[in-house]
């Protein structure tokens, strides 16, 4: 019986923080990479749009998906034909710190890092 309220508080905890995770994301981002540049927006209904530009600052892709918060990773289930191959269409990102206006991550390869800085 203790193992059960031990097992049902955790999950709990879990649920708790993947719900403060979410809602710290809505909004407006961008990020600067070595040769290419990003905003991704994160829509309360869970939808979201991702522009990304090449240094011309001209649109290179503009995607759309869904997202959500699991486990302390950021899930993109992206709706786009420039992600023909299953496994480009699901990325997992993890979420390694939060601050209301910037949020670290490392990429599905699991060594790349980056920051989001929130714009709006």
């Amino acid at each position: 019986m203790l193992l059960r309220i031990l097992v049902v508080s955790a999950l709990a905890a879990l649920v708790a923080c993947d719900r403060a995770r979410h809602t710290a994301l809505i909004g407006d981002w961008k990020w600067q990479g070595e040769d290419e540049t990003g905003e991704i927006h994160l829509a309360s209904d869970h939808s979201f749009r991702l522009v990304t530009r090449g240094w011309t600052r001209r649109p290179v892709l503009d995607e759309s998906g869904s997202w959500r918060v699991a486990n302390d990773q950021l899930v993109l289930d992206f709706n786009s034909p420039y992600r023909p191959k299953p496994e480009e269409k699901h990325i997992v990102l993890a979420i390694l710190d939060t601050e209301p206006n910037r949020v670290s991550m490392r990429g599905s390869d699991g060594k790349k890092t980056f920051t989001l800085e929130r714009f709006r």
